[in-house]
């Protein structure tokens, strides 16, 4: 906890996950003094409470279902998760973030306070009773899981508690239809839970190609997850031990209702009205350099109201990019082709354009066959010289073929250059060469 009343440094980052980090120590590593503000758990949302405990949830999802693939084809019975044990190896994993990310901050000699930080000027913040001020300050203080703005909205639980939760309910009903519900839906339904998931409008995924949304979908169906479209939750009630969702249609219950209809951007308690910044519910307006209004302060990662998804390495990457502008680089922020992923049973990606692209039903091609595939599919997109400019896949493992496709797409990748590559055979890597 820093102690000195007024102490003026060069950079400011206020909020500690991948986006702030990176660039605290980018700008530590120039000689830089920095100081680091976290009002929460240092690491930020992705480690302690996002993506990485999801993705060790997962692993048990991905155990059954890949037993359940090769039923029939040698393997017999499928695994039952734990979910008591599961939560249990979750923790060994998340525990220790906080306090690692901290000390990891502190042993690289930026100074660091825990509280809430509000502007009072364009150099200066309040945290607690302490003034900080500095030449230049970055806000990266991501964003939150939306709450449900309905009577009884209190009663609907977060991804946060999602995660974190000892007990599975019996029943769980997800209101929203973003890649967060899906992605739990699928875990929840996988561990044994009863899931529906109610969205009130009728596209599911509208930046992901619709075709294989379907197929994803569809998936999900099979699996016994409940899809309403249409239906706007109106309240939520209490009913012995269960929830009431109501809705103009027709009345739910579930035993736990999770709220997953967006994340709106962290910047209530910044107190921008002090500054010259342009925000709304999407973040804090910024320029082509990550700038906003005032031209000392930046934002990146989720708070940012950026066209880019809103993604851990994403917020990594803004965050040296930003390191490096305050080293005197210029040049406007240039985005590569950025994997987006929805963790689902099957998994969706997606990379680059695809609005015009190529179907390729892979479900009969060995590398999905040998596994036992329901359905697989690749879409792929190139320009008028053959380039390789984006990709849609839909297969259990899309997540690994997707890193593939990206970097083909960033290196502007043409048949010749997939067949001048010698992979590892038989693997999605060595199929590359088919998609040209």
């Amino acid at each position: 906890m820093g102690s000195e009343l007024m102490k003026k440094y060069d950079v400011g980052i206020i909020g500690a996950g991948p986006a702030g980090l990176a660039a605290a120590f980018a700008l530590q590593a120039q000689g830089k003094q920095v100081v680091m503000i976290e009002s929460y758990l240092w690491g930020g949302t992705c480690p302690n409470y996002g993506c990485d405990p999801k993705k060790v949830l997962l692993a048990a999802v991905e155990a059954k279902e890949y037993a359940q693939l090769l039923q029939g084809k040698g393997v017999q019975g499928v695994p039952t998760i734990n979910w008591p044990e599961l939560m249990t190896s979750k923790k060994t994993f998340t525990d220790p973030v906080s306090r690692g990310t901290f000390g990891s901050v502190t042993a690289a000699g930026i100074t660091t306070y825990q509280g809430k930080a509000r502007f009072q000027s364009a150099t200066e913040v309040l945290v607690a009773n302490e003034r900080i001020t500095a030449d230049n300050w970055i806000i990266a203080t991501g964003a939150r899981p939306a709450t449900l703005t309905v009577p009884g909205g209190e009663l609907a639980k977060t991804s946060e508690d999602f995660l974190g939760m000892e007990k599975l309910p019996a029943s769980i009903t997800f209101v929203g239809a973003g890649y967060v519900a899906l992605e739990l839906a699928v875990i929840a339904n996988a561990a044994g839970s009863n899931v529906q998931i109610l969205t009130h409008g009728e596209t599911i995924l509208p930046a992901f190609d619709q075709e294989l949304v379907a197929d994803f979908v569809e998936q999900l169906t099979q699996r016994g997850i409940k899809i309403v479209k249409n239906v706007a939750v109106t309240a939520l009630a209490q009913q012995e031990n269960t929830i009431e969702i109501t809705t103009a249609t027709e009345n739910y219950r579930s035993e736990m209702v999770i709220a997953a209809t967006g994340r709106p951007a962290n910047i209530d308690d910044l107190n921008l009205d002090a500054l010259d910044v342009e925000w709304s519910r999407h973040g804090i307006k910024v320029d082509q350099q990550l700038r906003t209004g005032a031209q000392n302060i930046f934002a990146i990662g989720d708070v940012a109201d950026t066209a880019v998804p809103k993604l851990t390495p994403v917020g990594s990457f803004e965050g040296r990019y930003v390191a490096a502008v305050l080293a005197g680089n210029q040049e406007p922020i240039q985005y590569t082709a950025i994997p987006t992923v929805v963790y689902g049973a099957p998994k969706l990606a997606q990379a680059g354009a695809v609005a015009t692209a190529t179907t390729f039903d892979v479900t009969g091609w060995f590398t999905y066959r040998r596994i036992g595939e329901n359905v697989a599919k690749v879409k792929i997109a190139t320009n008028e010289v053959g380039q390789l400019i984006g990709a849609s896949v839909l297969a259990t493992e899309a997540d690994q073929l997707i890193n593939y496709l990206t970097n083909a797409i960033n290196q502007k990748w043409t048949l010749a250059d997939a067949q001048a590559n010698i992979m590892a055979y038989p693997t999605m890597a060595s199929d590359l060469q088919y998609f040209f």
